[in-house]
């Protein structure tokens, strides 16, 4: 017999990559860099976050990463 799923709240406006997936990739884990989410490009003030340090999270079952 298969269980039925009933899905809460509001779907996911969110699509791409993670944070994670994209350091991964920089050299030196694109410390230095400033990074610009396209979703609040449509706000006037600025908004970025610059990446000064990156570690990943132990016993995490998907992989998340620490940036400050």
């Amino acid at each position: 017999m298969a269980t039925v799923t009933k899905l809460i709240g509001r779907k996911t406006d969110f699509h791409g990559k993670t944070l994670w997936e994209i350091v991964g990739n920089l050299r030196n884990f694109g410390v230095g860099r400033v990074v610009v989410r396209s979703m609040f490009e449509r706000y006037p003030e600025k908004s970025f976050m610059r990446i000064l340090k990156v570690e990943a999270v132990p016993n995490e079952e998907n992989r998340k990463v620490k940036v400050t």
